[in-house]
């Protein structure tokens, strides 16, 4: 009866341990080809959709234009050594107004390329924490299941352990 007994005892010890190894073997699976298969995120810079503003230098040139035609509208009165005399100046007001308007521009550009770099690394540190967080839970539970699969592969073993002694001490 005690010979009857160890025997249903170890297998059922053995069993138990079977069933947590195959049991942490899943597990460990499953978390190692989630980690393998880890979809990466893909987020998108919004700085990249600032548009430039071209009012401003749209104003610079109107103002120009309409202060360039008063301009030549009194110098045509002159006459034509006034007209001699000031197109230098008219023209010098047309490239003046035209690299305010190229510089206001430009200064816009630079921050919209600064907010765009900004931005960029602000999307970088954080798909690098979430991916890194995601990836250590899985890897956590990985390892976790590992242990369960040794913990089971111990419990089969001690289970023969067990029942090789208490054969041995009916003898």
């Amino acid at each position: 009866m005690a010979a009857a007994t160890t025997i249903v005892a170890g297998s059922l010890m053995a069993g138990g341990g079977l069933a947590k190894a195959f049991s942490g073997g899943a597990q460990a699976r499953k978390y190692k080809n989630m980690i393998h298969n880890y979809d990466r995120q893909d987020l998108t810079n919004l700085a990249q959709n600032i548009q430039l503003s071209t009012y401003g230098s749209d104003l610079i040139k109107n103002e120009t234009a309409l202060n360039t035609a008063t301009i030549m509208n009194g110098v045509q009165q002159a006459g034509s050594r006034a007209i001699i005399g000031a197109t230098g100046k008219i023209a010098g007001m047309g490239i003046e107004a035209n690299q305010k308007a190229v510089l206001d521009l430009d200064k816009q550009q630079q921050k919209r390329q600064y907010a765009m770099y900004e931005e960029g690394a602000r999307i970088r540190n954080m798909q690098e924490q979430r991916e890194n967080s995601d990836l250590a839970g899985m890897g956590a539970m990985y390892e976790a299941g590992r242990q369960t699969m040794w913990g089971g592969i111990g419990d089969v073993a001690q289970a023969g352990m067990y029942g090789m002694r208490q054969l041995d001490s009916n003898k």
